[in-house]
């Protein structure tokens, strides 16, 4: 089972474009060194470690609007979801397949001191519908560098801060 999931969890990031391969890339030597015309990275996803997979999925449908685009094993035993739209995506797995996975996760905070940061376009819109369902755990503010922030918490206690550059 868990060489399946493995399996799995690499199959879908393939799929959701996370790992990339190319008969040109094979046939040149490695460099060394990634330069900023052509990196070999593609995009970051965040795979969050989840006690309530279902109670998951609907948080970050509501908060972020985001669509259920994958699922394992299937809709009624989901182990690890993915969600997505246009540039956001998000990758949720129950805490026990992660530690199946990752055994040195055991004893770990849901957490690990982990936090997503996720730029806005409109920051009081997304202000105005988090705060009606979740944990402010920093209310609305400016920054020092520039922003509109503010920071809640999901259903297992990760931090989420959303910001919006102001204007000039």
């Amino acid at each position: 089972m868990k060489r399946f999931v493995i399996l799995f969890i690499f199959l879908s990031m393939a799929f959701a474009g996370c790992i990339r391969h190319s008969d040109e890339g094979l046939n040149k030597k490695f460099k060394g060194r990634v330069t900023k015309e052509k990196s070999n990275f593609k995009k970051i996803s965040a795979n969050l470690m989840t006690s309530d997979i279902n109670a998951s999925i609907k948080f970050y449908e509501r908060i972020l609007d985001l669509d259920l685009t994958v699922v394992y094993p299937d809709t009624t035993n989901i182990d690890f979801a993915i969600l997505s739209k246009g540039n956001l995506e998000i990758m949720l797995q129950r805490k026990e397949s992660m530690i199946e996975v990752f055994p040195e996760l055991i004893d770990k905070d849901m957490t690990g001191g982990f936090n997503l940061y996720i730029e806005v376009n409109d920051i009081l819109l997304v202000y105005e519908k988090a705060i009606s369902f979740s944990q402010v755990v920093k209310e609305l503010h400016q920054t020092l560098w520039g922003t509109k922030e503010f920071s809640i918490k999901d259903y297992d206690g990760h931090i989420i801060t959303f910001g919006e550059a102001l204007k000039k």
